[in-house]
């Protein structure tokens, strides 16, 4: 049985197969010399620099890139942009959200939680688990029982603060 004649990856030089399955020793024998932590640094460098174009690549992006200035919304067989900032309030039905922007009511597939993350916290706070409110749009906050209250908007709209989510609309936004 003989073996056909192997060849080295690195240099592409070849050697008999009946010898041993791996290249003389001598062939790269400066290799191990080499200083393993130049190579090291120069890795954590580069790594170092990558991280530091992802961060100044993230920081100059526009704001307008991260939270929609509009939402598509489908409505029979039509599509159409609302503007977020007609959009007064927003409740949750099941995989779907209605948007009350002005006296006009839009139905949007997409969860209440995923439209959270979308909008812009300074904007939109969440004042209960099945609504967000916008709060340029917000006229007054009334007292009501057990620490929840009643959230009156321009329209005249009534939403319910819950008491879990008071905290979330008094505190400053965060990303």
């Amino acid at each position: 049985m003989s073996r056909s004649p192997l060849r080295c990856r690195r240099c592409s030089s070849w050697w008999p197969a009946s010898r041993a399955t791996s290249p003389p020793t001598s062939l790269h024998a400066r290799d191990y010399r080499r200083d393993v932590r130049e190579h090291r640094l120069r890795a954590a460098e580069l790594e170092a620099r990558l991280q530091d174009l992802h961060a100044t690549a993230r920081a100059e992006e526009p704001a307008a890139r991260r939270h929609p200035e509009r939402l598509l919304v489908a409505e029979d067989g039509r599509s159409f942009f609302v503007r977020t900032a007609d959009v007064e309030w927003i409740e949750a039905a099941r995989n779907y959200v209605r948007l009350h922007a002005g006296e006009r009511v839009h139905t949007v597939r997409t969860t209440l939680a995923t439209l959270e993350v979308r909008l812009d916290p300074e904007r939109f706070r969440r004042i209960s688990r099945s609504a967000l409110v916008n709060l340029d749009r917000v006229r007054e906050v009334q007292p009501w029982f057990h620490g929840d209250a009643v959230v009156i908007l321009e329209s005249g709209a009534r939403v319910t603060l819950s008491r879990r989510y008071r905290r979330n609309l008094l505190a400053p936004a965060t990303p």
